[in-house]
């Protein structure tokens, strides 16, 4: 297997990237600046790569951090706002709260997709192993956050299962130093919002209020979530505890279907599924508890679920989820002298999961449709899971410059699997369904484990106090989930199926001084082992893809005021093999929904009570479909930011989304019964807020 060329990886650089490089040179000039920027010299910490806090130049793999700053002046109405923020990250923004999510990656959907990316609550799964949800970020309080961590590539040893491509950590704040908050936002489309946050000595309250009416016909979201933690610290431990409800209610719009249909005044507001809607309410409750000796041990329990209308299938069958879990993470570090230290822990995780799958009406369309697509119950099951997993981190400070880490993560995944429906492929009531049986399958009940040994190997070295280079060989996997295991279709009876694997190398560049700043990172990824649904409709391992890239970022001072911020990626996401997901040749095809281009450039004013920002944020051309012969030709967005800081108390900001209102697309995609459809972006929409502290 080839994990790293050096030849392909730089090859385009020079074309692809001269605009951004001579950029960056100009701005490293630095004309007139002699004061650094507030935040330069205040160090970076972040907890997702040990469950620790570290200083971010310990880290030798590619990861960013959304500060409070950042937040707090996007004040953003959707998670994807932020996120397409940093390079390499892809956020499709669907309908309500709804997305897709791309991480050194293409736009990943099917089933177990969400598999592909870990996302953590304060460092704690938001779901239970084998039953992600590509939405589950809507369960996060993300909008009160302090700070949100992004770690490109595979999760450490300390997570282990999914995050393939990344690791999203939302970190919400113990204690504020305020004693109270509250925000008003208003905006278009009847935006109403409303944050409040109070402290009551050792107890924060956070509040998230959201109302949208939404660009596009029976297109409402309402929203509400609630966080309360509290901390209490002696001479020997200290503890952190969270509770967290959310409720989300939303009318979901459909896709536009026709070739270019986003760009049509008349059509972009319209909404072709105005029956469709998403329910889901839940909440974690989950406790850490750190010793001065090193200990950490964090119980969690969780319960979540979801029911919403399947409008992008024939039939719109409803959807009911839910899943109750309980578990255990716990680590320990022991230094055995001055320059060797070990990371070691248990992970435990009990999980309930269920799917109900019903549809009320008769299905309409040709009579191949209303034959296999039967009126009533198509999936009822139940699944208990066991999840446990081991782990050690050995970091050897090997000179005062060089540091060596070498992990290893060892993980067992169990389910026990009930079918409460007759199995098969008959309608509920056993009747066979006409054209060779019924789309649906039902496995007989059964129990599945899978288990797998992940490694990994880090460097770091420090060239100077402000210069390092790092490089990691990363190993992730994902197991099956429940939906890709027990949902199946025609003739489909069992899906035997492996733990999806990536392989490939993680480097990069961090240089740091008063004014000016870079990151340069560089990925090359094998994956194996992909799970598809082939043109059969079956579920099976034996996918084959590559990606590579690198992506920069550079911050540059001008003067006291102004700061330019640039960042930029260049990926190539590839097919290695065809393992029937298309009657072509699709070999070194691009993958689907996966731009090589992307970037953002930022102009910063900053002079003490007003703050504004420009944002120009550019979206590269990618192609709709395997073949390659469908595609989107991409975009450039333009945002405005502003806040204004009336006195110590009050401050008011104004936002602009899409400042010179283009007509895009948040995603573009293709199928073969519909062909081109896409989600139309938002038009031009204004944003007022005010924050009161006391």
């Amino acid at each position: 297997m080839t994990i790293f060329n050096h030849n392909i990886i730089f090859s385009k650089l020079t074309t692809k990237f001269n605009h951004l490089a001579t950029l960056t040179f100009l701005t490293s000039l630095g004309l007139g600046a002699q004061t650094p920027s507030a935040d330069k010299n205040i160090e970076t910490i972040v907890v997702t790569a040990t469950r620790d806090q570290q200083n971010i130049e310990q880290v030798a793999r590619t990861i960013d951090v959304l500060s409070s700053e950042q937040l707090s002046l996007t004040e953003h109405s959707h998670i994807q706002q932020v996120f397409n923020q940093l390079p390499g990250v892809n956020f499709h923004r669907n309908s309500g709260q709804e997305y897709l999510a791309a991480i050194r990656s293409p736009v990943l959907t099917g089933a177990g997709a969400c598999g592909e990316f870990l996302m953590l609550e304060n460092s704690i799964p938001l779901r239970p192993a084998g039953m992600c949800n590509v939405n589950e970020l809507l369960e996060a309080h993300h909008q009160s956050a302090e700070s949100i961590e992004l770690l490109r590539g595979p999760a450490s040893v300390m997570y282990g299962g999914n995050g393939l491509h990344g690791v999203v950590n939302v970190i919400t704040p113990i204690l504020p130093i305020e004693s109270g908050q509250t925000q008003l936002a208003i905006g278009s489309n009847d935006y109403l919002k409303l944050k409040q946050s109070n402290r009551f000595e050792n107890w924060r309250g956070a509040l998230t209020l959201i109302q949208d009416g939404g660009f596009r016909d029976s297109s409402s979201v309402e929203q509400q979530v609630i966080t309360l933690s509290h901390n209490d610290e002696n001479d020997e431990t200290s503890t952190s505890s969270w509770l967290t409800a959310f409720n989300l209610d939303q009318q979901t719009a459909g896709y536009l279907v026709g070739t270019d249909s986003y760009k049509a005044p008349n059509l972009i507001t319209t909404n072709p599924n105005p029956e469709a809607y998403r329910k889901a309410s839940g909440l974690r409750l989950y406790q850490t508890y750190q010793t001065e000796s090193g200990w950490q041990v964090s119980p969690f329990v969780r319960y979540s679920e979801m029911e919403f209308i399947q409008h992008f299938l024939p039939g719109q069958p409803i959807e009911k989820n839910q899943q109750t879990s309980a578990g255990v993470q716990s680590k320990s570090q022991y230094k055995l002298n001055k320059e060797l230290s070990l990371d070691f822990g248990l992970d435990i995780e009990l999980a309930n999961i269920g799917l109900f799958e019903y549809q009320p009406n008769e299905t309409a369309g040709s009579a191949f449709l209303q034959a296999t697509i039967p009126q009533g119950k198509h999936y009822d099951y139940e699944v208990n899971s066991l999840s446990y997993a081991a782990f050690l981190l050995i970091t050897w400070q090997a000179s005062p410059k060089l540091t060596l880490d070498f992990g290893a993560r060892l993980e067992q995944l169990e389910f026990d699997y009930n079918n409460k429906m007759l199995s098969g492929r008959t309608d509920e009531n056993g009747n066979t369904c006409g054209f060779g049986g019924c789309r649906f399958s039902r496995p007989k009940s059964r129990n599945d484990s899978f288990s797998n040994l992940s490694p990994q190997l880090g460097l770091n070295y420090r060239i100077s106090n402000n210069n390092q280079i790092y490089a990691s060989l990363v190993h992730g996997f994902r197991m099956p989930q429940a939906t890709e295991l027990y949902r199946l279709q025609r003739e489909q009876v069992v899906a035997d199926l492996k733990p999806t694997e990536l392989l490939g190398v993680d480097s990069g560049w961090r240089y740091r001084a008063e004014r000016f700043s870079m990151n340069i990172g560089v990925f090359q990824y094998e994956k194996s082992n992909v799970i598809i649904r082939n043109s059969e409709f079956f579920n099976i391992s034996g996918g084959e893809t590559r990606h590579k890239g690198i992506e920069i970022s550079a911050e540059q001072s001008l003067n006291e005021l102004y700061t330019i911020k640039v960042n930029a990626s260049l990926a190539k996401h590839t097919y290695l093999n065809n393992p029937g997901i298309s009657g072509q040749d699709i070999v070194n095809n691009d993958i689907d929904t996966a731009p090589q281009e992307m970037a953002n450039v930022f102009l910063d004013f900053a002079n003490g009570r007003l703050v504004w920002q420009l944002h120009a944020q550019y979206m590269g051309e990618y192609f709709t479909n395997p073949e390659n012969t469908n595609r989107y030709s991409g975009h450039v967005l333009w945002h405005w930011r502003s806040s204004y800081q009336i006195n110590q108390k009050l401050s008011v900001a104004a936002r602009i989304v899409n400042l010179a209102d283009k007509k895009y697309a948040e995603r573009a995609d293709f199928s073969s019964f519909a062909g081109d459809r896409y989600f139309p972006g938002r038009p031009r929409s204004f944003e007022l807020s005010f924050t009161f502290q006391y």
